[in-house]
């Protein structure tokens, strides 16, 4: 199917459109990451950290979702990145596991 020559164009003006609108959600992303970062919600360290890695996971999700295409990818590559996921996600369970104060070996 070949389009002519105005379809091709509109549909670069739409990607590179939505490219800029990508771009500049990442820009305000890092911003509210600065201001997340030097702000006191008052609950303590730990809310904060909360907030600043909900917003690096949305972050990520731009990067991965629009940048690298993996929004339009075919299930091959889905499997792979669920694979990876659950691998990263047991290998921090492991990580989190050994470091706690019952597993953790005293040499004296």
């Amino acid at each position: 199917m070949n389009k002519s020559p105005e379809q091709e164009h509109q549909d670069v003006k739409r990607r590179v459109r939505r490219h800029i609108i990508i771009a500049v959600a990442l820009a305000a992303g890092t911003l509210m990451t600065i201001w997340t970062s030097q702000t006191d919600f008052g609950r303590g360290f730990g809310l904060n950290v909360a907030i600043t890695l909900a917003i690096a996971g949305a972050q990520a999700f731009m990067v991965a979702g629009f940048f690298m295409h993996l929004l339009s990818e075919k299930k091959m590559i889905y499997c792979f990145l669920a694979f990876t996921a659950v691998f990263l996600t047991v290998m921090m369970g492991l990580i989190f596991f050994a470091h706690m104060p019952a597993n953790v070996v005293h040499y004296k």
